[in-house]
C-alpha cells in the first residue's frame, strides 16, 4: 500500500511540476515584444523610492532574464540590467534584493 501511494504522489507531483514549467513558459513567452515597457516598470518601482516596491522590483529582472535567455539575447539583458545598477549604485538596499532575487536557485550572472 505504501509503495504505491508513494508512486502516485510522485506521479502527482511531475504532474504539477510539469504544469507549473509550461505556465512559466507561457508566462515567459508573453513578455516577448514587451521588454522596454518592463524595463520602464522597473525604473518606475525603483524611483517610488519605497522599500515595499523595492521588493517587486527584482523579480521583473529575473523574468526578463529568462525570457531573454530562451531567445538568445542574453547579451542584451546583461547590458540592460548592468545600466540599471549603475543608475542605481547608491541604493544598497535595492541592489540588494535585486541580487538576491536574481541570482537566487540559478547562475551568479555577474551580479556582485
Amino acid at each position: 500500500m505504501r509503495r504505491a501511494e508513494r508512486k502516485r504522489e510522485t506521479r502527482e507531483q511531475a504532474e504539477r511540476e510539469k504544469k507549473e514549467a509550461e505556465a512559466r513558459q507561457k508566462y515567459l513567452d508573453s513578455l516577448r515584444g514587451k521588454e522596454n515597457e518592463i524595463w520602464e516598470q522597473i525604473e518606475k518601482l525603483i524611483l517610488t523610492r519605497q522599500p515595499r516596491r523595492y521588493d517587486e522590483a527584482p523579480a521583473l529582472p529575473r523574468d526578463l532574464r529568462d525570457s531573454a535567455t530562451m531567445q538568445d539575447r542574453k547579451g542584451d539583458y546583461d547590458v540592460r540590467l548592468d545600466a540599471l545598477k549603475q543608475r542605481h549604485s547608491q541604493k544598497s538596499a535595492l541592489l540588494r534584493r535585486l541580487k538576491h532575487t536574481v541570482v537566487t536557485g540559478i547562475a551568479a550572472d555577474g551580479l556582485g
